[in-house]
């Protein structure tokens, strides 16, 4: 009996991350299951070890069952640390290094509702009345980016492109309960 290589994801990296997913798309394409996203999942799922294995067991079904939406979930949850040149003159000592926590992470706000399994996110478009609304597609999700060196004036900064003439984003609740189940906020742009 021939034994295939079956990668296997610890969730150690951004870097193992993005080749794992890599690795269990290719062997989607070679089992001739690319477009079976219920099956890539299922695969990827057997392939998954330590903190990642138990990680997933806590997802809601429609992001462990659903290789799109879990292949984003496993880069959003692991991502890569943008290498930065940092120039200086030749004559000036070296800076200290930064550590690794002090960097730019980049990701989609997850909105919880209660009683709900859905996996929801802070959508980037608008309702009539300049409300956020939320979405359950990642890829109408806003993306944000959050410098962790900042921590004392923390804001999520809105990357180019995303909604014209904003970069920061904070949030107040509209509703006078905010147990209620209301699923537009008031944004703060």
């Amino acid at each position: 009996m021939l034994y295939r290589y079956r990668p296997l994801f610890r969730g150690a990296s951004g870097e193992e991350a993005e080749y794992f997913v890599h690795m269990v798309t290719e062997r989607a394409l070679d089992e001739g299951k690319y477009d079976d996203t219920r099956w890539t999942a299922a695969f990827a799922s057997a392939c998954l070890v330590g903190d990642a294995l138990r990680w997933f067991s806590s997802l809601p079904p429609n992001v462990r069952k659903d290789w799109d939406v879990l292949q984003q979930a496993i880069l959003l949850r692991y991502p890569t640390i943008p290498k930065r040149l940092i120039p200086t003159p030749a004559a000036a000592a070296a800076p200290p290094p930064v550590p690794a926590w002090k960097s730019i992470v980049r990701g989609r706000i997850i909105v919880a509702v209660d009683g709900d399994p859905t996996c929801y996110y802070i959508s980037k478009q608008f309702s009539p009345g300049s409300f956020t609304v939320i979405t359950s597609f990642a890829s109408l999700a806003l993306e944000v980016e959050f410098s962790s060196a900042r921590l004392e004036g923390a804001a999520l900064f809105i990357p180019p492109g995303q909604i014209p003439n904003f970069d920061t984003i904070g949030m107040q609740w509209a509703a006078p309960d905010p147990t209620s189940p209301v699923k537009c906020v008031s944004p703060i742009l």
